[in-house]
């Protein structure tokens, strides 16, 4: 009965340290955490294809535009929306996404020179 009685107590706290280390570790993920990872990755996913796609354009415009600063979002905004793409079942492209897309836009008027 003293063996039984000492494996259980092991068992038990054997099982408590590993939720604790599974959580601490990030190997327990909630439900909501994930959708909101998930969401994280699809508006970088359409962000990025938002990006390359006004990247192209703006290198085919002589010369390419300065859309740099405070004075031109409003035209970083209008590019990132003309490039974002509208999925099946959507009527528009994500603020979200528009918002990575110009954001990205500007990051890459800054460093390209």
């Amino acid at each position: 009965m003293k063996n039984i009685n000492s494996y259980l107590i092991g068992m038990a706290l054997g099982v408590l340290v590993a939720v604790v280390v599974g959580f601490s570790a990030h190997w327990v993920v909630t439900t909501s955490k994930m959708e909101k990872e998930i969401a994280d990755s699809r508006t970088d996913l359409l962000a990025g294809i938002c990006l390359a796609d006004a990247k192209k354009e703006l290198q085919a415009q002589n010369p390419v535009p300065d859309l740099t600063g405070w004075a031109q979002s409003e035209n970083r905004i209008k590019l990132a929306t003309e490039n974002a793409l509208v999925l099946p079942g959507e009527t528009a492209p994500g603020k979200d996404v528009i918002s990575r897309c110009a954001d990205g836009i500007q990051d890459a008027q800054l460093n390209r020179g």
